[in-house]
């Protein structure tokens, strides 16, 4: 309080308690992990679950002009749903100092699950999934005027943006690992990163140049590829240059070709 005294609003069952946000009415908003629950809480602490994802954390909340409320689950590896999640925290935490330090227990039909879930809940507590995705994690996320929907990735450091119609664009890239907070600030987007920790300022005018490198696609087998053909709009007359490099790794290294 504004005198310094403090007590406790509200004490979870779950071990973290990872965003915070406000929805329309002044509800407080917790995003919580490994149960991956988004938790309503009235003026009086009174908790409601908004959400019970199947993932192993709500990393981050946001709301639109509109009331609906924005979240994103996450897992910290592919094969961790809630429920294995669940029985690990309930397997490792200790009763007493005499029970066995350590204990396997082994879990009957659990599923690999999405990495992350883009989840929007309206004024009604309809819950729908506007994107999901197997190979990457979002720390922070900023629902724009407009609907859009920009996520910082985990994963080579890019700026997401989901538009309502469900077009998926990058913004932008860095040469950091992770973008951890994204921020509005007079028509502008602030970004922080992690590995290495910057701050960026992107303008609302586009850039004179850019470039995008996609994931490696794995054929599975060994395979020959067609054509490739793309189609601008708009052009400057700058064009565009597309390389291509293939190898026989999960992931490109020196042993793959050069670009060409």
């Amino acid at each position: 309080e504004a005198g310094g005294r403090h007590s406790v609003f509200y004490d979870s069952r779950e071990q973290h308690i990872v965003d915070l946000a406000w929805d329309a009415e002044g509800n407080l908003l917790a995003g919580s992990s490994p149960g991956g629950l988004l938790t309503k809480l009235g003026r009086s602490g009174k908790p409601f679950v908004v959400l019970d994802s199947k993932l192993e954390e709500i990393r981050a909340v946001n709301t639109d002009r509109y009331g609906n409320i924005y979240a994103v689950g996450i897992s910290s590896s592919p094969a961790i749903t809630k429920a294995s999640a669940e029985v690990k925290a309930k397997a490792t935490a200790p009763e007493s100092m005499s029970k066995k330090a350590e204990e396997t227990i082994r879990i009957e039909g659990i599923k690999k699950g999405s990495q992350l879930e883009l989840y929007r809940v309206d004024r009604e507590g309809l819950v729908e999934k506007l994107y999901s995705q197997d190979k990457q994690t979002v720390f922070d996320l900023l629902v724009r005027q407009n609907g859009e929907v920009l996520m910082g990735t985990g994963h080579q450091g890019r700026l997401l943006s989901l538009t309502p119609a469900r077009l998926k664009k990058v913004l932008g890239q860095t040469a950091d690992e992770q973008i951890t907070r994204i921020l509005a600030a007079r028509n502008r987007i602030i970004l922080a990163t992690s590995n290495l920790g910057k701050l960026y300022r992107l303008d609302r005018d586009p850039g004179s140049s850019g470039s995008f490198e996609s994931e490696a696609l794995d054929a599975g087998v060994t395979s020959i590829w067609g054509r490739i053909r793309w189609q601008v709009t708009n052009s400057t007359g700058e064009g565009i240059r597309l390389s291509t490099r293939s190898g026989n790794t999960e992931r490109p290294d020196d042993t793959w070709s050069d670009w060409a």
